[in-house]
């Protein structure tokens, strides 16, 4: 989840996918991260186009940190989201895409092994996408997965 803003209490549901390189034994490894925000849900990020679909993509890189089965991972990434907007307005009109965000984003991601292939892990951050467009994102955010190896 994220939150839109630093005074209230609104977050917005994320679902995503992140990739790791993992190979070798190195410390510093790079982050490719694809999130998809559940705009159109918001009135914020909804106009007379319609409601406002987007897809995130960050890049970055963590430090590994491995203590017994605890993992832990301080990250920072830089990124942008895409997206277009939905039915609305003029039904002639083709939906167009656009950049609608860009962006930092860091944490510390903890995890623990489950076992030799799985990680359950929760990440506590903090994000700051200015919006181009629309609305800005910034503030804290929580992520909670698992890792399979």
């Amino acid at each position: 989840v994220q939150s839109l803003n630093m005074t209230g209490t609104e977050l917005m549901p994320v679902i995503g996918i992140s990739a790791v390189g993992s190979r070798g034994f190195f410390p510093v490894r790079p982050i490719l991260r694809f999130e998809v925000p559940f705009t159109f849900a918001y009135s914020d990020f909804s106009s007379v186009e319609g409601e406002y679909y987007s897809l995130g993509m960050s890049l970055g890189a963590e430090y590994l940190l491995i203590l017994g089965k605890l993992r832990v991972s301080p990250y920072a990434l830089v990124g942008a989201t895409f997206g277009t907007f939905g039915l609305g307005g003029s039904e002639e009109e083709e939906p167009t895409g656009t950049l609608g965000h860009f962006g930092v984003s860091g944490g510390l991601r903890l995890g623990y092994h489950l076992n030799r292939d799985s990680v359950l892990y929760i990440e506590p951050g903090f994000m700051a996408y200015v919006g181009l467009d629309m609305a800005s994102i910034i503030g804290p955010s929580l992520n909670i997965g698992i890792e399979f190896k």
